[in-house]
Parts: structure tokens; sequence; C-alpha cells
């Protein structure tokens, strides 16, 4: 028997498609085949494993390379009772991921839900609009899975891992949910975890970590959009939201995490190339500050944080190259500088710049603070800082420019701990242009042996004859790799 496929075009009043050929009822129906015409009912109480499994079977026998074949599942609460093995150039797909549930929630399933069938690695695998609920993992691929897309697909409830693989290569993740389980996706062994993409995700509700990838291999180029991590962190266990050893240019984008994990994130062998940029973070499970644990360089752009951030002791810092400030009324910023600072920090130097303030009524400000922090006091621990502070002021009168100052100091502070803190300042470079005001820069006082103080004072200058004044400035350094226990701390103090 033949048939026209389509056999009428409603659009155009129900004519016969110009184009349309003769098509087997045979030819047709093998496009797609759905785990019903093998015998599954989908009704949450029959076992459906061997319908599922001899569906699956055999669109693995008739796929191969990018010849995918769909395997369709109806509308449905799907419930099996041992492991369903996934060939590799298939796709599994249903009509929305709340109509087609594979469900173990009252069936318990001490195994994982999927694996690859044969125990091999799995190439090519398409799952899309479906859920997978219950189980050890929803997926387990012990060799490893590449080039594989998953859209539309949530995994919650399972006992260990939402998802565990090896090798994690070239995969695509779009509108997923991972929830409520142990860890999101784990990915340990000897494999690597590189060029994976993550769009619109969730993970949400992990005991332990929403990423946990501590493979062999390197970790690298791998990127997260508009993604939320929230809720299920315990703190102060030494558990993290996201745990990843050996990262090379991990990025964050546009991603949204709160009430997790007390560590947001922690590294192992950075290559200081891991980014997060236009991100928000409110608080960890207890209400407190998130902390970053690196033993290298985490890069920020523009974010925002409800309490300011910690960094782990020992690691090198933060490399801060936009606004990342603090929401809280009531935080104390001490390292943000009260959410005005723009930050600049490499391997090699350190930069940290204010931003525009109106010049203050006292007509002084405090510019830097030095902080020793280590051992105790003694003249072997002395301990040198040096550095630029550059200065710009100017103001506005009624026909244009009025007062500039442009100042460039080199900064030597010396301390052991023992002694007062000492600074000497060396103006290098003078652009000044402010008949009748002056500016000098200098140790303010009260130093002690483990604090000190530059400030800045105007004289002559009275702010409400014009009608704006704007003072900015900047200290860039470098900080020696050997100053680990014992050293000289700068903040801007704004």
């Amino acid at each position: 028997m033949t048939t026209l496929i389509p056999k009428y075009d409603l659009m155009n009043g129900g004519s016969t498609p110009t184009g349309a050929v003769n098509r087997s009822i045979q030819d047709k129906l093998s496009e797609v085949i759905s785990v019903k015409d093998f015998g599954a009912k989908g009704d949450n109480a029959t076992d459906d494993t061997a319908a599922i499994q001899a569906a699956l079977t055999y669109a693995g026998t008739l796929s191969s390379g990018y010849a995918r074949l769909g395997v369709f599942f109806p509308d449905g609460y799907y419930v099996i009772t041992s492991s369903l093995q996934i060939p590799s150039w298939i796709t599994m797909f249903g009509n929305t991921p709340n109509g087609c549930i594979i469900n173990n929630q009252t069936v318990i399933l001490t195994v994982p839900q999927c694996v690859a069938a044969g125990g091999a690695n799995i190439y090519g695998l398409h799952v899309r609009n479906m859920t997978f609920r219950g189980g050890k993992s929803a997926f387990y691929f012990s060799a490893g899975m590449q080039s594989c897309v998953f859209e539309d697909v949530n995994m919650d409830l399972q006992t260990d891992q939402n998802m565990n693989t090896t090798d994690f290569e070239v995969n695509k993740f779009v509108n997923c949910i991972f929830n409520d389980a142990q860890y999101g996706i784990v990915c340990n062994g000897t494999g690597f975890v590189n060029f994976n993409n993550f769009v619109n995700c969730e993970f949400n509700n992990h005991s332990w970590s929403g990423i946990y990838w501590h493979t062999s291999g390197n970790s690298s180029v791998n990127n997260f959009y508009g993604c939320r991590f929230e809720g299920g962190g315990i703190s102060g266990s030494g558990r993290s939201t996201i745990d990843v050893l050996n990262p090379s240019n991990l990025n964050f984008n546009g991603c949204y995490i709160e009430g997790t994990s007390s560590n947001a994130y922690y590294e192992s062998g950075s290559d200081n190339t891991t980014k997060f940029d236009n991100c928000h973070f409110t608080y960890a499970a207890g209400s407190i500050a998130y902390n970053f644990v690196t033993d290298g360089i985490i890069n920020f752009g523009n974010n925002t944080f409800y309490l300011e951030p910690t960094i782990s002791a020992g690691a090198k810092g933060f490399y801060l190259s936009g606004i990342n400030k603090t929401q809280s009324p009531t935080a104390t910023n001490t390292f943000f500088g009260n959410n005005n600072l723009y930050f600049s920090y490499t391997p090699q130097s350190k930069k940290m710049v204010s931003k525009w303030i109106p010049t203050p009524a006292s007509l002084g400000q405090t510019l830097l603070t030095f902080t020793r922090a280590g051992s105790s006091g003694a003249t072997s621990n002395s301990q040198f800082l040096t550095g630029v502070l550059t200065i710009q002021f100017f103001s506005l009168e009624a026909g244009g420019f009025g007062k500039q100052f442009s100042r460039m100091y080199h900064v030597n502070v010396l301390a052991d701990g023992f002694s007062t803190m000492v600074c000497t300042l060396n103006n290098f470079s003078s652009l000044d242009n402010a008949s009748g005001c002056t500016l000098t820069v200098s140790v303010a006082s009260g130093a002690t042996n483990t604090l000190l103080t530059l400030s800045a004072v105007f004289t002559g200058l009275v702010p409400s004859t014009e009608l704006t004044s704007q003072l900015q400035w900047s200290f860039e350094y470098i900080e020696s790799s050997t100053l680990q226990i014992d050293t000289i701390i700068p903040a801007l103090g704004v």
C-alpha cells in the first residue's frame, strides 16, 4: 500500500503540495520508533524495561555516524527495574519533560537508569524533552561520553549523582535541570573534560557539589551561560558548589549562585584562566559569604555579591577587571572598598583603582592603608612593598575646567612587625594647574608596627564654588611570590 505524504496541504486549501511523492506506509512509519510499538505502557505501574530496551536496541542497529534514528516516548510515566542500555548515535525524545518521565520514584532502582550499551564510550546521543527520576544516577557512562546533546532534560531524585562519566568532551546541554542528588555532574577517572557548553541550565539542591570534575586529564574550554546554582550546600563542611581539577579557560557568564555550599568555587592545578563575568552571588547556606579556593588566580569581570566574598588563604588571589560590588546595605566591604573600586590583578602585578568620587567636604581623603600580616615582629622578618600611586583631580567651573592635579608617586613601604612601619614617597610626575590650591600627600599620623596610612589634603579649595570636583586614585604594585606568610597588604581607603 502507498500513500501520498503529506496528502493535503491545509495551508493552501487542501490541495496536494507540489513535489509530494508516494511513499509506503512502512517507510513513513520507520522514520520514528515509538516505545509503544514494542509494548511499553507508560502507566506508572507496568514494568516497561524490556519494551523500552527492545526499542533502543533496534534503533541502535539502524543508526550509525550522524544517521540517527529517533526513539519516541509518548507522554507517560515509564517504570524500569534495571538499567537501560543506551547505544550511540540515537535520539531519545518525548513531547515535554513534564509529560515524559522515566520514573523510579516509587519503584526504587539501586543502579543507574541509563548506561552505555556494552560499557562502551557513548557518542552522538541526543536526548530531549524527557525527565529521569530516581535511580542511583540518571546517566552513568563509565567509559565516557562525547558529542552528545541534551535539550530540555530534567534529572532529579537520584541517590548519588544526576550524571556520572569519565571522559567528557564536546557535549552540549540546553535548558537542562540537574536536581536533588548528592552531586550534579561527576567526572572522574582517566579522562578529560573538554569543550562542553551549558546554556540556561540549573543545578539545584546538591548536598555536595553541582559540578565535580576530578579527572586525571585537563579540563579545558568549558562554558556556562545563564546557568543557576541554588540550594543544597552545607556550610562549613568544606564542600564546594563547583569543584574542578586542572581547569583551563573555564567560564561562567551571567550565572546565579545562591544558598549552596560555602565554597562557591574550588580549583586545584589552576592556570589562572577561570573567569566569572556578569554573575550574581547571594550567600551560601547558612547566610554566610561565599569563599573562592584556588592555588592560582580567579578572573572576575563585572559581578555583584550580596555579601562580600573571601579568597582562600595562601592563594595568589583575584584578578578583578570590572566592577565587583556588594548589594547588602549593611555589609562591611573591606575587600571591595564600599563598592568604589575597580581591580586589576595579574600574576605579575596588582592594580586597584577608585571610582571618581566627589571631593570630601573636609578636603582630606585617605588614599591607602598598608597592613603588615604574618608572624611576630623581628628585624629578620622585614618585608618591603613598592608601587606607584597615581592621583587625578579636576573641578568644573562656569567657564569650563577649573583646577587640575595629575600626580604620580613612587611608594616604598617597609615593615618588620617590630618597629613602626615606614613609607617613603617620591613625586616623579606632576602636571598641576591649580592656582591658589595645593595638594599634599603624606603619611598620616598614628602609624604602628602593623598599620600605616597615606592621606591627601587639599588647601585653598572651596568645593561649594565649583560646579563639581572629582577625585580618583590608583595604586599598582608587584607582590613577591616569596611573601606568603609575612607580607604587606595594601587597600584603597574608600
